[in-house]
């Protein structure tokens, strides 16, 4: 059975990713951990033969979930967006888990189709993050046990194909707040800048499509119902402020559904963010905590004094 440091347990030093995945779990009893390979197929195949098959009805449904699948104490096809390693994963569920709980877990990658099914052990349960959206009231954090070497290959080249989006992303991020630091009055006058162009082109985009309609109104009324020209005129005007209302309407209500969506997702960025430091300052010792203070006030200084 796998030995786990308990101060270095709750800590996974491997590079971090968020997927989507189709997760699901049971506890297990920790003395079949020592199996072999065949043993733990054949336990998996006689836990599955002791199942209600009413909870298999997802299967069936789904072709790409087989009959192998053990019933889970999550939702059956529950999609949720884990935090994933080499070594463990994190992950949101309903009931409360203890620590050094054993979990047999089976994901279902949706992005590659991909099933990874192995064993794990629990190293903490917490309240989840409120800014994360579909999850549950937990946080469990396991750590993976007797992970074969398909599933670690699978593993390693998912979360290697997702590190170098993210370094590519965090890239672009840290240049642009590195050009902020160094030329504020700059970058601040380039954003104004086109903030003033977008904005004209929107409006000008906006001008020609009501002139557009209007012209097609004053060809299309006429042609269709024989109007007068005055008629022509008063029904075109009514109709157009209409349809400039309307999508007018679903312009702000996606704008609105846009920024909604952004400030959730940088609220659970920042949230993520705030609990990696607090756990990492946390870990430090008093020295290691009055070097990173010194570090930053003599950066902070040095940016006011010659920075700006």
């Amino acid at each position: 059975m796998l030995k786990l440091n308990n101060k270095k347990s709750n800590r996974r030093l491997d590079f971090r990713i968020y997927e989507q995945v189709n997760l699901f779990y049971h506890k297990i009893d920790p003395l079949r951990l020592n199996a072999a390979k065949p043993a733990f197929d054949t336990f998996l195949s006689d836990y599955v033969r002791n199942q209600p098959s009413e909870l298999f009805s997802s299967a069936v449904e789904n072709p790409a979930v087989d009959s192998s699948l053990p019933g889970s104490q999550s939702r059956e096809n529950d999609t949720l967006n884990v935090n994933l390693s080499r070594s463990g994963i994190a992950f949101t569920c309903k009931e409360q888990l203890k620590t050094g709980d054993y979990l047999m877990v089976r994901l279902f990658f949706l992005s590659g189709m991909a099933v990874v099914m192995t064993c794990c052990k629990v190293v903490y349960c917490k309240p989840s993050n409120p800014y994360e959206t579909d999850q549950y009231p937990y946080l469990v954090g396991a750590q993976f046990i007797n992970l074969t070497a398909e599933d670690s290959a699978l593993l390693n080249s998912i979360v290697s194909k997702r590190k170098k989006y993210q370094i590519v992303g965090y890239g672009v991020l840290f240049s642009f707040l590195t050009a902020l630091l160094l030329m504020p009055e700059d970058i601040f006058g380039l954003i104004v800048e086109l903030t003033d162009h977008l904005t004209d082109a929107i409006l000008d985009l906006w001008f020609l499509a009501s002139d557009y309609l209007g012209l097609g109104l004053k060809r299309s009324i006429p042609y269709l119902f024989h109007t007068t020209p005055r008629v022509t005129d008063i029904a075109g005007f009514y109709i157009q402020q209409g349809i400039e209302f309307v999508v007018m309407l679903f312009i702000v209500r996606f704008g609105w559904l846009a920024i909604k969506r952004v400030s959730q997702k940088s609220a659970a960025f920042l949230a993520r963010k705030k609990a990696s430091a607090l756990y990492y300052w946390g870990e430090k010792s008093w020295l290691d905590k009055l070097k990173v203070i010194s570090l930053g006030v003599a950066v902070v200084s040095g940016y006011v004094m010659f920075g700006l």
